[in-house]
């Protein structure tokens, strides 16, 4: 049995259907990630978990036991939203402490799991500053430390860093991992972020319109998309409309080049077939002769550690990510330039994708 189980959970707001049938299995200890699009109804997912909604049916529970007639304040979830949510008359010890006291808690207990967050979450020196006296990161590191207090059963975070700049947010990734290894909690994350999702969690679910896609591994989620929407959301993706032309050895036709796949007897030779491939698959220099494209480099992106290029080749644009050689030399834009493409990187999408835009 799971720790925190969802089953076909049904929730609509008006004539909107948010969440459809929707059923999730969460290992305790786990790091589980909702990802997907804004309106997607990983929100409204969290909510139900926390009490602050109810679904319209399917059944939620922790450990065996339902929730849905828990009270939310009575569930044992610590939750941190999007805005922090701090009490600005209290300080940052006092938003910290503030549950364990309503709780009832003797003072000597409260101090001490205090005390303990406060060095955790490196808030010592600001710890009897106000919410307005500090900076956006520290108005977080409170409010994880005020979730995580009583020892909750499940944690819910809710888009948290999502207000912060970049540097914090990478800090902050990291943070809450070794918190949540730290205090061996059951964590529910939701976020639009698909580095966040893939660089934290154990297990991804993918939602789009109210279901899930797939769950799995950041590895099954990223290198094994099931469907096209999970394909086309979770990083870059170049799209190939081949043809083909013997499925046993694994050929195929992409404009007038052929290219080789994993071999599929179950193919027919002749049906449109279309491959992904993600852009640090391909290769600008190879020694395979093989599945080698020649285009043209129209643009440039400098990335810091990696440089992203577009090539024109056969009627479609490529997009490849290669490593920052700050001793190498780079083609120019203009330059004719050879592509390689190893045959298990080419991934066959059994229902067609609508390309993303690339951003």
């Amino acid at each position: 049995m799971a720790y925190l189980e969802l089953r076909h959970i049904e929730k609509s707001f008006g004539k909107r259907h948010v969440v459809k049938d929707l059923s999730l299995s969460i290992e305790k200890h786990e790091f589980v990630t909702l990802l997907g699009p804004s309106g997607c109804g990983k929100t409204t997912v969290l909510r139900m978990i926390a009490g602050f909604e109810q679904p319209d049916s399917g059944e939620i529970e922790i450990e065996g036991e339902s929730l849905l007639s828990v009270p939310a304040n009575k569930r044992g979830i610590g939750m941190v939203f999007q805005s922090y949510a701090l009490f600005p008359n209290l300080n940052a010890r006092q938003n910290i402490s503030f549950g364990m006291e309503i709780a009832g808690y003797n003072r000597r207990e409260t101090e001490e799991r205090v005390r303990e967050l406060l060095e955790v979450f490196h808030l010592k020196e600001v710890a009897t500053s106000y919410p307005s006296q500090l900076s956006g990161g520290e108005q977080q590191r409170v409010a994880l430390a005020r979730a995580i207090i009583m020892r909750p059963k499940l944690l819910l975070l809710d888009e948290p860093l999502s207000a912060l700049d970049a540097k914090i947010r990478a800090a902050l990734r990291d943070e809450l991992r070794e918190i949540h290894r730290r205090f061996q909690l059951t964590t529910v994350f939701v976020t639009h972020d698909q580095e966040e999702g893939l660089s934290m969690s154990d297990a991804i679910a993918v939602i789009n319109d109210g279901i899930v896609e797939q769950y799995g591994t950041p590895v099954e989620i990223y290198n094994r998309p099931l469907t096209p929407f999970v394909a086309g959301f979770v990083g870059r993706l170049n799209l190939l409309d081949c043809e083909v032309v013997d499925g046993s050895k694994g050929i195929v036709r992409f404009g007038d080049q052929e290219l080789k796949i994993q071999a599929d007897a179950d193919l027919i030779p002749g049906e449109p077939i279309q491959l992904t491939i993600r852009p640090e698959n391909i290769a600008l220099e190879g020694n395979v002769t093989e599945n080698r494209l020649t285009g043209r480099l129209k643009r440039t992106t400098f990335g810091g550690a990696w440089i992203r290029m577009e090539v024109s080749t056969l009627g479609r644009m490529l997009i490849l990510e290669v490593s920052n050689d700050p001793r190498g030399t780079m083609p120019q834009i203009g330059d004719e330039v050879s592509l390689y493409i190893r045959p298990e990187d080419l991934v066959r999408m059994v229902k067609r994708i609508v390309p993303l835009d690339v951003q």
